[in-house]
């Protein structure tokens, strides 16, 4: 296992009031790893700390050596009661749109981001019109022509 650790904050900069987050790394489908091991996708959890400095470590397969080709998603999750009214318990939901690789000797959560993750080209809009904006990386299927369009620059 390779070890990622990291600190979480707000956009505020704060790391005080993270009780009940939690950080959830999904593997991206079933591998195999070495000559013996098939890796199913059960998630693996962080729990940030909840002393002011947001830090969290968790123990991740690396991903390098993995057939086939594999990473991490990410999602963060925390309890929000006024998100949707005062004590109805509702969770927010932050999915960053990365692919988290996690090399054998591990490292920052940070680091591994700007190294090692790629954006995921699995978002596709299904309409009639092109998307306005249109971003890179995203595909247009016309529900009219068929067409298949991916914008690359």
């Amino acid at each position: 296992m390779s070890t990622v650790t990291g600190n979480l904050a707000t956009f505020d900069l704060s790391s005080t009031d993270l009780a009940g987050v939690r950080i959830v790394f999904t593997p991206s489908g079933p591998a195999v790893a070495g000559t013996k091991l098939f890796l199913f996708t059960k998630p693996r959890y962080a729990y940030p700390a909840v002393d002011g400095s947001g830090l969290f470590s968790i123990n991740l397969a690396p991903t390098r050596d993995l057939r086939p080709e594999s990473w991490y998603s990410i999602r963060v999750e925390w309890p929000d009661p006024n998100m949707y009214g005062p004590n109805q318990g509702y969770i927010g939901v932050d999915f960053p749109d990365w692919r988290l690789y996690v090399p054998n000797e591990g490292g920052d959560f940070a680091t591994l981001i700007g190294t090692f993750a790629k954006p995921n080209d699995i978002f596709v809009w299904w309409s009639a019109t092109a998307p306005s904006p249109w971003p890179v990386g995203l595909t247009w299927v016309n529900t009219i022509t068929g067409d298949v369009t991916k914008r690359t620059a």
